[in-house]
């Protein structure tokens, strides 16, 4: 007699197969309530069988199908017991389901939320279909919870796929941890980042425009999706696949950006007569006045020191190129401002893995247009379609810090510090405070790797020369028309030093330029001003300065679309009032639950 060729079922052992009846049996509990809550609802009013729609009593339906599989699981694990396990074990089939199963708990605690949030007669209108939904979604979410628990227990019962991490990872987290939470505490005990300085114009700054939840979760999607189609694939970590990642990524958000058009706002004004064009105004409106100062042969204002000269200069080459049509100018703009997402991926893919930097520039594409929709009614922002530096300035340290992290992990070679030191002399050019990136660099360098103390002070030092070198020029021209190393015009950093640190002491200064008085002596009269206040209250400068600085790290968790409610149903997709602007230091139950979801 032959031997038969079809396989025989894996046997299972006795614990193993208690173990996974108790597991059938608690889903089958699951789909028990699920079906009772879903059968004692009321009644639809156009029913087509025992008082149900066709919709809902296919739901019963499957619900009954789910409970029957399960009691079938349990009267036979011989059989039930060995194909569950084939599935789980076939390649790529595990990574699958718990993403599924992830999902499943993200829709289920989105859904807990949004309830919560409904107001008015929004609420009235969408809570019958919430009574319908959530019956299914809890027993969804449930069963992937367990499913994710026996996961985590399988993974760190075999250590399949999991590694330990080591001494150095543990003090590395523990610091982080610990310097976080004596931040957060700071905070929470002393308002400190939250409540508003008493005197002074330190005030809580507007935070930036928030992501919306729909494009958070389209981000995890597709973070998700690619994270699969590695785990499939086999994908290299180097490879042609990731210049084809960036090329896509360019040409889409170049095309998506300039499919929107501009929404007038304070910062681009709404078309008016004689000749109905949009014109530049507040700071686009300085900062275009310098370009056509160049255009017309006068350079930066005839001797003036303005700020931001690169973007000046970039303007002025805008205008050569296309003319004086906004939104000629802005099309182009865009088409370079369109490498920022690509940028952001080659950071997110290099520090987190492509399918991080894939969300990550996803995202960056999302809130640029969001921000145009909602610029007419909020303040503090800046975008693609504005003469503004934030994101050429963003893009260079973006830049500089995808360098300075390969700087760090070569052990600090001397042609990329002599390239650190050339991207963040051209940001100064565009704003001065990049230079504070330096630093935070040389104290990563530092922590990392202390005991290449020799190879970093040199690299370092060419960084530091590379970076004065290319900001030469400007000091050079500076000195000549004031006598003194001068990098901003006066009017604007020192100037509002001056007036605040004076506001704190309750003196009341004119930083005004006097009729007399030249660009060295204004500076000179505004230093001597910001110097004598400073003196007098050292303690509550320092105190406003610190507030400042920690109410933009708060700022920055308000990315996350903390709402009060939600009275719209068309706010879930682009927003129709500022809610983020709402905000006063405290959030609410709900809106915790929001931003850590």
């Amino acid at each position: 007699m032959t031997e038969s060729t079809n396989p025989r079922p894996a046997s299972v052992s006795r614990p193993t197969r208690a173990g996974w009846t108790v597991l059938f049996g608690l889903w089958m509990l699951h789909g028990a309530i699920a079906l009772w809550q879903f059968a004692n609802l009321p009644s639809d009013p156009h029913s087509f069988l025992f008082g149900f729609s066709p919709i809902r009593l296919l739901v019963f339906i499957l619900l009954l199908i789910w409970i029957l599989l399960l009691a079938g699981c349990i009267l036979f694990p011989s059989r039930s017991v060995p194909f569950v396990l084939r599935v789980l074990t076939k390649p790529g089939m595990r990574d699958s389901i718990l993403v599924t199963a992830f999902l499943m708990i993200l829709i289920r605690v989105g859904l807990g939320i949004l309830a919560g949030l409904w107001s008015g007669p929004l609420a009235l209108r969408y809570e019958a279909y919430a009574e319908r939904l959530l019956p299914i979604f809890d027993l969804a979410a449930f069963v992937s919870l367990e499913i994710w628990i026996l996961a985590v227990v399988t993974i760190l019962r075999k250590r399949e796929r999991f590694a330990l991490p080591g001494r150095d990872e543990w003090v590395r987290l523990l610091v982080i941890l610990l310097v976080l939470g004596s931040l957060a505490a700071l905070v929470a005990g002393t308002g400190w980042g939250i409540d508003p300085v008493s005197t002074g114009d330190w005030s809580r700054g507007l935070p930036a425009v928030p992501l919306l939840e729909w494009q958070i979760v389209l981000g995890c999607l597709f973070c998700l999706g690619m994270f699969l189609y590695e785990g499939m694939k086999g994908v290299p970590a180097r490879t042609h696949m990731d210049v084809w990642i960036c090329i896509l990524i360019y040409l889409g958000t170049a095309a998506f950006w300039l499919s929107q058009p501009v929404v007038p706002n304070a910062s681009a004004l709404a078309p008016h007569g004689p000749n109905y064009e949009i014109y530049p105004f507040i700071d686009s409106q300085v900062y275009d006045g310098y370009a056509q100062s160049i255009l017309v042969g006068n350079g930066l204002g005839g001797g003036k020191i303005p700020q931001r000269p690169l973007y000046l200069v970039f303007l002025a080459i805008m205008h050569v190129l296309v003319g004086q049509e906004y939104q000629e100018i802005i099309l182009v703009q865009t088409l370079i401002w369109a490498f920022f997402p690509v940028l952001l991926y080659l950071f997110g893919r290099e520090f987190f893995g492509r399918p991080m930097g894939i969300s990550i520039a996803l995202l960056a594409i999302l809130r640029d247009t969001t921000s145009n929709l909602v610029s007419p009614f909020t303040g503090n922002i800046s975008y693609t379609k504005l003469y503004l530096s934030e994101i050429p300035t963003a893009m260079l340290l973006i830049l500089f810090l995808l360098i300075g992290m390969r700087w760090v992990r070569a052990g600090f070679p001397a042609y990329l510090g002599f390239l650190m030191g050339g991207i963040l002399g051209v940001g100064m050019l565009i704003r001065t405070q990049v230079i504070v990136a330096l630093p935070v660099m040389l104290m990563i360098a530092l922590l990392t790797n202390w005991k290449a103390i020799k190879p970093l002070i040199h690299s370092s030092l060419i960084t530091v020369f590379m970076m004065v070198l290319v900001v030469s020029p400007w000091l050079w021209r500076n000195w000549n028309l004031t006598g003194e190393l001068i990098f901003d015009d006066p009017g604007s950093q020192v100037s509002n030093l001056a007036l605040r640190y004076n506001r704190l002491i309750g003196r009341q200064v004119n930083v005004m330029p006097l009729s007399d008085e030249s660009n060295i002596e204004y500076n000179d009269r505004l230093t001597e001003l910001a110097r004598e206040a400073f003196e007098a209250n050292p303690r509550g400068v320092i105190r406003a300065i610190s507030s400042s600085f920690l109410n933009h790290g708060v700022n920055n968790i308000l990315l996350f679309p903390l709402r009060d409610e939600i009275s719209s149903f068309d706010d879930l997709w682009i927003p129709t009032h500022a809610f983020w602007e709402r905000w006063e230091g405290t959030p609410s139950p709900i809106q915790q639950a929001e931003s850590v979801t």
